[in-house]
């Protein structure tokens, strides 16, 4: 073989070597995108979640606070 031979075939290896390289890059890009947007989503459900529970507690303090109030003037 001569030496231009020799380094087209090192030049063709180690472009196949970028050309793997770059495409598990970007597998391991869109698998993080991937993970981030779904804790996003999962963080957002919960915000909405706890916002919900927050609402009932409120509205829940508040009858209990109002029958409170209406068995002691029932009492009087």
């Amino acid at each position: 073989m001569n030496k231009c031979t020799i380094l087209i075939t090192i030049n063709f290896v180690f472009l196949i070597f970028l050309i793997i390289l770059y495409i598990r890059y970007r597998k391991m890009t869109k698998k993080n995108n991937h993970i981030v947007f779904y804790h996003i989503k999962e963080q957002s459900r919960l915000a909405k979640e706890l916002e919900r529970s927050k609402i009932e507690k409120e509205v829940l303090e508040k009858i209990l606070n109002d029958k409170i109030v209406i068995k002691l003037e029932i009492n009087k």
